[in-house]
């Protein structure tokens, strides 16, 4: 483990060496768009939870992720190796976690099956299919489902 500080603290996790790494399942998978003009590609946000069901916000460079021609599908399990920990300094958080994920160069995403890890998550709308009225009721705008 090493400890690097900057503005927040961030500790690096670097498990690649050893079997463990956390076992996460994707809920929700979207691409931000950098406000820098330097950045065009921006990043790939994720909302994550483990086994136990605790969410926590995960980000990686989308040209990264690019590079690393990876498929993240939501629903999909994953195991992250090598990662960073910092505080989630956002003010709009997308979780209720302090922390946030951050996603490196070094970071690996490996897919997993695991029929026993939890399987219910939320199934968010589409903007599409709010807007157009498709599979929307007039009481919720989510659905919880499980997958199979």
């Amino acid at each position: 483990m090493y400890l690097h500080l900057s503005m927040s603290i961030s500790l690096i996790l670097n498990l690649e060496k050893s079997d463990l790494g956390l076992k996460v399942r994707v809920i929700r998978c979207y691409r931000q768009p950098s406000s820098y003009k330097s950045d065009p590609d921006g990043t790939l946000e994720l909302i994550v939870h483990n086994e136990i069901e605790d969410r926590i916000h995960a980000t990686i460079d989308f040209g990264v992720f690019k590079s690393k021609k990876m498929d993240i599908i939501e629903g999909g399990l994953y195991k992250i190796n090598t990662f960073m920990v910092a505080h989630d300094m956002t003010k709009n958080k997308s979780t209720t976690n302090r922390f946030k994920l951050r996603l490196t160069n070094e970071t690996s995403i490996t897919a997993f099956q695991d029929p026993d890890f939890p399987s219910s998550m939320h199934r968010f709308r589409d903007l599409f299919e709010i807007s157009n009225d498709i599979n929307v009721d007039n009481f919720q705008l989510l659905s919880t489902y499980s997958i199979h």
